[in-house]
């Protein structure tokens, strides 16, 4: 008898994958303008799709103008508001003064909602533009490209994959026995 090594082997398939890899969709459905093409290199917060956002910028500007809009108002009803109290100042005792003087409030207080509504419409509206881009959220290279430009790109569909192919994982199955 004599002492020497065992060796056992077993042959496994799999596959080769980058440690770091993303698939990248847009929240909102859109004709595709812009696209990376497969293989390009890319940076972190490079812009590698976007949709259409001829729609979605108008509704943001026609947003900032209703904001503008609503501001306004409430600046003059501040300052109408302002003008009354000055005008009858002592004399809230008054029916008519303590009427007049509750619709200033009321205007007030309507045109400062109006101002909050008009903000949050102009902040959804921005929210919605900026779903139209995708940035690269790392360095690396377009892997897969799942639409071309001018195809309609539906809302959570994968647009594209991302990889970093700095660094790899070896994936395979084998058996318990193995």
């Amino acid at each position: 008898v004599t002492r020497s090594d065992l060796e056992i082997s077993t042959s496994v398939s799999g596959k080769i994958k980058a440690i770091k890899e993303v698939s990248l969709s847009f929240p909102i459905s859109g004709k595709l303008t812009q696209v990376a093409t497969e293989g390009a290199q890319i940076a972190e917060g490079d812009v590698v799709a976007m949709v259409d956002t001829f729609d979605l910028y108008s509704a943001y500007q026609s947003s900032l103008a209703s904001l503008n809009k609503a501001r306004s108002a409430y600046s003059n009803a501040v300052e109408a508001k302002a003008e009354l109290d000055a005008t009858y100042a002592g004399r809230e005792g008054d029916n008519i003064v303590k009427a007049k003087l509750a619709i200033g409030k009321t205007n007030v207080e309507m045109f400062a909602a109006a101002q909050d509504s008009a903000k949050f419409s102009s902040d959804q509206a921005l929210a919605y533009l900026t779903k139209a881009i995708i940035r690269a959220p790392f360095s690396g290279s377009v892997v897969k490209v799942g639409f071309k430009v001018g195809e309609v790109a539906p809302a959570t569909a994968e647009v594209l994959r991302v990889a970093d192919l700095s660094s790899f994982y070896f994936e395979a199955k084998a058996d318990e026995v193995d």
